[in-house]
């Protein structure tokens, strides 16, 4: 299965823009597992990154805990 053949979804809170991150889930040909992906609504042709879902449930579960410090738009 190509990306391009993927189901690509965006949050309902996203408005009527989209502007935000998509996801799809699939077997994309790395190995038989299923891989969630995110891609940029906005640049749909750019890069993709994929994630296990334990990597995915390890990765929330961690934002959850405070473990990475988030900053907001314009603060870099």
């Amino acid at each position: 299965m190509s990306i391009s053949d993927l189901e690509w979804r965006a949050s309902r809170r996203s408005g009527a823009h989209s502007h935000c991150v998509q996801i799809a889930v699939g077997d994309v040909g790395v190995r038989d597992d299923r891989l969630l992906l995110m891609r940029d609504s906005k640049d749909t042709a750019g890069p993709v990154l994929a994630i296990t879902p334990a990597g995915w449930t390890a990765f929330s579960r961690q934002i959850k805990e405070g473990r990475f410090c988030l900053l907001r738009s314009g603060t870099v």
